[in-house]
């Protein structure tokens, strides 16, 4: 294991941090028919936006 510097940590918004779904109320159904399993549209967006 190794240490992140804190500098280098993204945060993701809530709408789009997959994690976090299911707290807010989300099935397993609907947890694997979502789009989240290729990742956020966010992880692929260039970091300045």
């Amino acid at each position: 294991m190794y240490e992140v510097d804190p500098k280098d940590w993204k945060h993701i918004p809530r709408p789009y941090n997959p994690p976090d779904l299911p707290s807010r109320g989300c099935s397993a159904a609907k947890l694997l028919s979502l789009r989240w399993w290729v990742g956020s549209i966010c992880l692929r967006l260039d970091e300045k936006d």
